[in-house]
């Protein structure tokens, strides 16, 4: 009887590690990182860093956000250190005009 029960341990932790690999992240995770590229398009964008657009592909950075008083070609960030200048830093996971 201990042989089945120990069967029956291996196959629950089994199935229970297989479950874990399908863990999705939660809800308040940062933003991921997007590889922006400044000084060159990977989206076909001509618009520099900072600059005024209205969509990602206008963007060399293929990344085109709206701050409220501005929308702006940007990139994405974790920390003001990621932001290069003229940048205000990061907010919300983006580099601020």
């Amino acid at each position: 009887m201990s042989t089945r029960i120990a069967g029956s341990l291996v196959l629950a932790a089994a199935a229970l590690l297989s479950a874990c690999t399908d863990a999705k992240p939660p809800i308040d995770a940062a933003p991921p990182m997007i590889d922006s590229n400044i000084d060159g398009s990977s989206c076909g964008g001509t618009i520099d860093y900072l600059q005024a657009c209205t969509m990602n592909e206008m963007c060399k950075s293929c990344v085109c956000q709206n701050f409220g008083h501005s929308t702006v070609c940007t990139k994405t960030c974790m920390g003001p250190a990621d932001c290069p200048a003229p940048s205000g830093g990061c907010s919300g996971g983006f580099c601020r005009p």
